[in-house]
Protein backbone atom coordinates (compact mmCIF):
# COMPACT_ATOMS: atom_id res chain seq x y z
CA UNK A 1 0.00 0.00 0.00
CA UNK A 2 2.96 2.50 0.85
CA UNK A 3 3.84 1.90 -2.79
CA UNK A 4 1.09 2.84 -4.37
CA UNK A 5 0.67 5.93 -2.12
CA UNK A 6 4.37 6.98 -3.38
CA UNK A 7 3.40 6.59 -6.64
CA UNK A 8 0.23 8.50 -6.80
CA UNK A 9 1.90 11.40 -4.85
CA UNK A 10 4.37 11.47 -7.80
CA UNK A 11 1.69 12.26 -10.51
CA UNK A 12 1.60 15.75 -11.41
CA UNK A 13 -1.20 18.03 -11.77
CA UNK A 14 -1.96 18.85 -14.85
CA UNK A 15 -1.58 22.69 -13.74
CA UNK A 16 2.00 22.82 -12.71
CA UNK A 17 4.61 24.20 -15.26
CA UNK A 18 6.71 21.75 -16.45
CA UNK A 19 10.17 23.59 -17.50
CA UNK A 20 11.45 21.46 -20.11
CA UNK A 21 9.07 21.95 -21.86
CA UNK A 22 9.19 24.85 -24.41
CA UNK A 23 6.03 26.19 -25.78
CA UNK A 24 6.00 27.86 -28.93
CA UNK A 25 4.15 30.67 -29.40
CA UNK A 26 1.83 30.93 -32.61
CA UNK A 27 2.97 33.47 -35.27
CA UNK A 28 0.00 35.77 -35.44
CA UNK A 29 -0.72 37.41 -38.70
CA UNK A 30 -0.25 41.58 -38.87
CA UNK A 31 -3.64 43.30 -38.71
CA UNK A 32 -4.70 45.68 -41.27
CA UNK A 33 -4.20 48.17 -37.97
CA UNK A 34 -0.20 47.01 -37.95
CA UNK A 35 0.74 47.03 -41.47
CA UNK A 36 -0.97 51.03 -41.51
CA UNK A 37 1.06 51.53 -38.32
CA UNK A 38 4.26 50.59 -39.75
CA UNK A 39 3.94 53.14 -42.74
CA UNK A 40 2.17 55.29 -40.63
CA UNK A 41 5.63 55.79 -38.64
CA UNK A 42 7.32 56.39 -41.93
CA UNK A 43 5.09 59.06 -42.61
CA UNK A 44 5.47 60.52 -39.27
CA UNK A 45 9.07 60.57 -39.31
CA UNK A 46 8.84 62.56 -43.20
CA UNK A 47 6.29 64.74 -41.83
CA UNK A 48 8.82 65.42 -38.94
CA UNK A 49 11.67 66.21 -41.54
CA UNK A 50 9.72 68.75 -43.51
CA UNK A 51 8.56 70.30 -40.06
CA UNK A 52 11.73 70.97 -39.29
CA UNK A 53 12.73 72.50 -42.16
CA UNK A 54 10.04 74.35 -42.33
CA UNK A 55 10.76 75.62 -38.92
CA UNK A 56 14.54 76.44 -39.91
CA UNK A 57 13.05 78.54 -43.09
CA UNK A 58 10.79 80.28 -40.69
CA UNK A 59 13.86 81.61 -38.56
CA UNK A 60 15.52 82.71 -40.96
CA UNK A 61 12.99 84.45 -43.02
CA UNK A 62 12.36 86.13 -38.98
CA UNK A 63 15.99 87.21 -38.55
CA UNK A 64 15.97 88.52 -42.04
CA UNK A 65 12.65 90.71 -41.31
CA UNK A 66 13.87 91.27 -37.78
CA UNK A 67 10.33 90.30 -36.62
CA UNK A 68 9.92 86.90 -33.85
CA UNK A 69 9.27 83.55 -35.56
CA UNK A 70 5.42 83.22 -34.75
CA UNK A 71 4.89 86.11 -36.62
CA UNK A 72 6.13 84.55 -39.84
CA UNK A 73 3.84 81.30 -39.28
CA UNK A 74 2.41 79.29 -36.47
CA UNK A 75 3.62 75.54 -35.37
CA UNK A 76 0.02 74.25 -35.86
CA UNK A 77 0.22 76.13 -39.70
CA UNK A 78 3.54 74.27 -40.20
CA UNK A 79 2.16 70.80 -39.34
CA UNK A 80 -0.34 71.53 -41.16
CA UNK A 81 1.62 71.99 -44.38
CA UNK A 82 3.80 69.21 -43.75
CA UNK A 83 0.56 66.94 -42.91
CA UNK A 84 -0.67 68.05 -46.11
CA UNK A 85 2.05 68.60 -48.68
CA UNK A 86 0.46 70.65 -50.92
CA UNK A 87 1.40 71.04 -54.48
CA UNK A 88 0.24 73.82 -55.60
CA UNK A 89 -0.87 77.74 -54.30
CA UNK A 90 -4.91 76.54 -53.86
CA UNK A 91 -3.88 73.43 -51.85
CA UNK A 92 -1.85 76.18 -49.55
CA UNK A 93 -4.45 78.08 -49.11
CA UNK A 94 -7.03 75.83 -48.07
CA UNK A 95 -4.33 75.04 -45.24
CA UNK A 96 -5.81 76.32 -41.96
CA UNK A 97 -3.66 79.69 -40.79
CA UNK A 98 -2.75 80.19 -44.43
CA UNK A 99 -4.52 83.45 -46.13
CA UNK A 100 -3.77 85.41 -49.39
CA UNK A 101 -1.46 88.13 -48.16
CA UNK A 102 0.66 84.62 -46.44
CA UNK A 103 0.29 82.97 -49.59
CA UNK A 104 1.57 85.84 -51.88
CA UNK A 105 4.63 86.67 -49.30
CA UNK A 106 5.92 83.21 -48.79
CA UNK A 107 3.72 80.44 -51.14
CA UNK A 108 6.39 80.56 -53.34
CA UNK A 109 9.18 79.68 -51.32
CA UNK A 110 6.49 77.14 -49.27
CA UNK A 111 5.54 75.02 -51.98
CA UNK A 112 9.86 74.81 -52.93
CA UNK A 113 9.98 73.47 -49.22
CA UNK A 114 7.27 71.00 -49.73
CA UNK A 115 8.33 69.90 -53.57
CA UNK A 116 11.81 69.35 -52.35
CA UNK A 117 11.29 66.90 -49.65
CA UNK A 118 8.97 64.83 -51.33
Amino acid sequence: MKLLLHRQLQIRSPLTFDKTKKIKPKAIPKSKAQKQSTTRSESASSTAELVSLLKAWRTLEARSNHCPAFRILRDTTLLDIATARPQSESELLAVPGMGSKLLAKYGKKILTLVTEKS
